[in-house]
């Protein structure tokens, strides 16, 4: 199933369309961590 995604600029969406994304957002803060610590790691 496709992912929806919640981006809307100026127009709020509901918690729930962040739910069952917890592993892309736990890679995302480990990235801005890897960013701030000068450890990049090429996709």
């Amino acid at each position: 199933m496709a992912k929806i995604n919640p981006f809307k600029p100026n127009s709020p969406v509901p918690p729930g369309m962040f739910a069952g994304r917890l592993a892309e957002i736990e890679a995302l803060e480990m990235g801005f961590i890897k960013l701030s610590t000068a450890i990049v790691q090429i996709f």
